[in-house]
């Protein structure tokens, strides 16, 4: 009974261990953007899941969008520096979802997407054609990001290496 109730004890603290490991902060230097076809507010917060400061908004109609500077992550939030065309938002914290995208520069196909945030990791999925449509930002590290892709009904998921990211929501980053 003391081996099974050590053993209860011992898990409890390893998933305990790993929970606050997830909830560590580190290192982004990035950039991404808003969705350009999300129309939405999304929530600007102080801290991670701190209060709301503001809410920033793309501003359709003088077509200014919503583009960011990526510093730091902490669980599934984000530290930004976000602006749009004519405007600055002060500097704060936003919720890693489905909204956040960048685009690809492999403009001649052969994306490549990494198990891990470097290039010597394994390759887990290679997009042989080149894909205009935003890749869906779900984490980042140092100059890197990982991405979640569906084209043609199959899902990519891997890391981006810095030099195939585009965070320009107005033209092309060759």
């Amino acid at each position: 009974m003391k081996r099974i109730f050590l053993l209860v004890v011992i898990l409890l603290c390893g998933i305990s261990v790993y929970a606050q490991k997830t909830e560590e902060e580190c290192s982004c230097n990035s950039a991404a953007f808003i969705d350009i076809e999300y129309k939405g507010p999304i929530p600007l917060y102080d801290k991670p899941d701190g209060k709301v400061i503001t809410y920033m908004k793309h501003d359709f109609a003088n077509e200014s969008f919503i583009h960011f500077e990526i510093t730091k992550k902490k669980g599934k939030m984000i530290h930004i520096k976000a602006y749009t065309i004519d405007l600055v938002y002060p500097h704060g914290w936003i919720n890693i979802d489905s909204h956040i995208g960048i685009y690809s520069r492999a403009y001649n196909g052969g994306l490549k997407l990494y198990s891990s945030p470097n290039d010597k990791s394994a390759v887990q999925s290679i997009i042989q054609e080149y894909d205009p449509e935003m890749y869906t930002v779900i984490d980042c590290q140092g100059e890197w990001l990982k991405v979640k892709r569906i084209l043609h009904g199959k899902t990519y998921m891997g890391w981006m290496s810095p030099d195939m990211q585009c965070p320009n929501v107005y033209s092309t980053c060759s």
